[in-house]
């Protein structure tokens, strides 16, 4: 590493993890308005009812936006997670220009531009999803957005950090990758569902109402459906939400499986990737029952969200382990 090098390296290793920590409990903030219904808590964007902050006189709120009065609780909600995301923005924006654009590393010079562009397409999903009426393809855009960026926070940070990591076997490499894809479909059928509202579609176990009236509907998975519909959510009914919510169910046993399978390989590796081998076995026992009990006790918002947060703990755990198998290394120096 250059001597002038050195102050940019010593930045990285500081700003990627405070990023990634920030980009989490923007998902965190994210996934909370979400569960509580106040992603439509400001009708406009960015401001609330036309201020930076949310107004205190609701009556005059309900004279200039009659058709939705103030919901003081909701409208916070959603403004809190707004400055942090904006916050997060302007993070992002500072590591691209001090550092992104200068390293010597291609990687992190494509990662850091990556982020920004990045940020910038979630700000304007975001607006989308107040102006479109939470139209179900951009609440789940808005999704799998903010877990990219926080992937790529924590690709970086692990990156930067992986002189700690212990050799692992690279043979694992393409296990690990087909696996965290598998979780990509999953968490992508999971904003879906969150999105059209179908989690308590299917309120019993294994089968979905019994089984009766139950009949697979192609037409749930359109995902422009709703465009140009005052409530985008009237474009789906009770079949095409019971169809989504078993997609859900069947991705959950697929993953399982691949999960279940990169687990006895791992135990049977070495003593490092054993740890890795009971970490994910014990978060996929965990979401499974979380899974469960989201439905059997009529989605309370503490479970929810539990929820949401392991599926991300499983992401970046999946993520720190492609890194572990991979023999190509990159850093900011």
């Amino acid at each position: 590493m250059q001597q002038q090098d050195a102050p940019a390296h010593r930045l990285c290793k500081v700003a990627l993890p405070a990023l990634f920590l920030l980009a989490l409990m923007v998902i965190f903030l994210g996934a909370y308005t979400r569960i509580k219904d106040a992603g439509l808590g400001c009708p406009d964007w960015p401001g609330c009812y036309g201020h930076w902050s949310v107004p205190n006189d609701a009556q005059l709120t309900l004279q200039e936006y009659p058709d939705t009065p103030l919901a003081p609780e909701k409208a916070w909600l959603e403004m809190i997670h707004r400055y942090a995301a904006g916050t997060l923005g302007l993070g992002l924006l500072a590591l691209y220009l001090t550092i992104g654009r200068r390293a010597p590393s291609k990687k992190i010079q494509r990662m850091s531009l990556a982020l920004c562009l990045l940020v910038v397409f979630q700000a304007a999903l975001g607006m989308w999803t107040v102006t479109l009426k939470l139209w179900p393809i951009v609440v789940m855009g808005h999704l799998l957005g903010g877990l990219a960026i926080v992937s790529l926070c924590w690709y970086g940070t692990v990156m930067e950090h992986q002189q700690y990591l212990k050799p692992m076997p690279s043979t694992l490499h393409k296990t690990v990758l087909w696996v965290l894809a598998l979780l990509v479909l999953q968490i992508t059928l999971g904003g879906w569902t969150s999105a059209n509202y179908a989690a308590l579609s299917c309120p019993d176990f294994p089968y979905c109402n019994n089984a009766s009236g139950m009949a697979w509907q192609l037409h749930a998975f359109a995902f422009w459906e709703g465009w140009g519909l005052p409530n985008p959510l009237t474009g789906m009914n009770h079949l095409d939400r019971m169809s989504i919510h078993m997609a859900h169910r069947l991705g959950a046993l697929a993953l399982s499986g691949g999960v279940l399978f990169l687990a006895i390989q791992l135990w049977r590796t070495n003593k490092v990737a054993r740890g890795y081998a009971l970490f994910l076995t014990s978060l996929l026992l965990l979401q499974g029952i979380l899974g469960w009990a989201n439905v059997a006790y009529w989605l309370p918002w503490p479970l929810a969200l539990l929820h949401h947060m392991v599926a991300v703990l499983l992401l970046l755990t999946l993520i720190t382990l492609a890194i572990h198998t991979n023999v190509q290394r990159a850093h900011c120096r």
